[in-house]
């Protein structure tokens, strides 16, 4: 039998399920549809539009049924929108993605849970409905309480899944909460709410052919988003074969740089950088000794010192570096870093020697986990250093070669997640590293 903690979030399953179940139960009777005809009939249609969905991480999937949904509450209260999104299961990925029964369980009882509090609290607040529907004069209230629905049906669900999330991948709540991106996807969600409100008012003066009209536009923009997705992917696709090609060459650089790209993640966190940042600089991580591959095998290997010409040649990685990417121009963003990523703020780093307002903040964060990472691993010619002896040396470093503010993050993240940590370090130690220099 699993220990209990491996399980735990099957507790979160069937305590969402069976908050579902009571939520349904106490719900208030003006909560309930009264038109149930209207409610399946959206409810089919959000079952319909949710296999239209876009992923935007791992974590985070845009549903474009939010605006039945919320017709759906306009309409016939909490209890048809906890129906609209309970349906609203993108069966079709799960089905694709081989997603246990569990998990698609848990996200119809979580829609439900989500749909029906968010509905109850501002029906109880602003108490509009479908009254608000149908007269100029009170349009501007219906769109209040539509937007005011969506984000809090947004907060709910966000709880859910992020305690979910820790418990099934044993994480702490704060990362769980980074790899949903809660910010995401509120801006669509928030103009889906609005074309809510469109429906709502054409399904309440009976024209369903004008709502089936007001949909098209959203099947429009899924082909944009799904044109977004699909260079997305190329963009990923580009750096794993660049990555390949590298590591073929220096086992060392792809434990190396994976490690670099965690800690500049736990760092950008820590310092809340917004997310696109956060992506980016994880990216430029994982290339920023792309350079390398232009320095021959026997260097890279070497456990002796280097000769001059040899140590010329490996400072030179990171401006070739960013001649190798300067021809792919979705990966134009991340050149800046791959070349000034051993620049130091007293002005002896190379290769252009800039100095402390001449580094911009990314550059400094990838400058640490570089070498925060360098000094945790173990070399051909030293062992790696322990976590406290490498928090050392960075704060030895602070004011000429590395940020404080960068630094005293990366401390603090580290301490606020040991278990990240001790996978990071566990791959450090285990990596497979061929002989190297230590001028690398």
């Amino acid at each position: 039998m699993e220990p209990l903690r491996e399980n735990r979030h099957y507790w979160v399953i069937a305590v969402t399920g069976l908050g579902a179940v009571a939520l349904a139960l106490s719900s208030p009777q003006w909560a309930f549809p009264s038109d149930w005809m209207t409610t399946i009939i959206l409810a089919a249609f959000c079952l319909v539009l949710s296999q239209l969905v876009i992923s935007l991480s791992s974590a985070v999937f845009f549903l474009l049924n939010t605006s039945l949904v919320v017709a759906a509450y306009l309409l016939q209260g909490p209890v048809a929108a906890g129906v609209g999104m309970a349906c609203s299961i993108p069966v079709i990925m799960y089905r694709r993605e081989r997603t246990p029964f569990s998990a698609m369980v848990f996200n119809a009882a979580q829609h439900f849970v989500s749909a029906v509090l968010a509905g109850l609290v501002i029906s109880s607040v602003l108490g509009a409905g479908s009254s608000a529907l149908g007269s100029p004069s009170t349009v501007l209230l219906a769109v209040l309480e539509a937007i005011a629905f969506v984000l809090l049906m947004h907060a709910v669900n966000l709880a859910l899944v992020s305690a979910y999330l820790k418990h099934r991948e044993n994480i702490s709540l704060l990362e769980a909460v980074r790899r949903i991106d809660p910010v995401a996807d509120i801006p669509g969600n928030v103009l889906l709410a609005l074309v809510g409100v469109v429906l709502a008012n054409l399904i309440a003066a009976g024209s369903w052919v004008g709502a089936m009209l007001v949909l098209l536009p959203i099947l429009a923009v899924r082909r944009v988003f799904r044109v977004y997705s699909e260079l997305a992917a190329a963009y990923s696709d580009t750096i794993s074969a660049l990555m390949g090609a590298l590591e073929e060459k220096d086992l060392y650089t792809r434990g190396h740089s994976d490690r670099v790209a965690s800690y500049c993640r736990l760092i950008g966190t820590e310092m809340r950088l917004a997310s696109r940042d956060v992506v980016l600089l994880e990216r430029a991580a994982l290339l920023h000794d792309i350079g390398k591959m232009a320095v021959p095998e026997q260097v890279l290997r070497s456990v002796r010192h280097l000769s001059r010409g040899e140590f010329e040649t490996v400072r030179r990685h990171p401006e070739t570096g960013e001649q190798i990417l300067g021809g792919v121009e979705l990966l134009e963003p991340l050149l800046p870093l791959i070349r000034r990523h051993h620049e130091r703020l007293d002005g002896t780093g190379y290769p252009d020697g800039l100095t402390d307002a001449d580094i911009p903040l990314s550059v400094r964060i990838l400058a640490v986990a570089d070498a925060y990472d360098a000094m945790t691993s173990d070399r051909p010619y030293r062992p790696r250093l322990s976590e406290e002896q490498a928090m050392q040396e960075l704060l030895r470093g602070v004011g000429t070669q590395f940020d404080a503010a960068v630094v005293q993050s990366l401390i603090a993240a580290l301490q606020n997640q040991t278990s990240l940590v001790g996978d990071v370090m566990k791959s450090a130690s285990s990596t497979p590293f061929p002989n190297q220099s230590p001028e690398h």
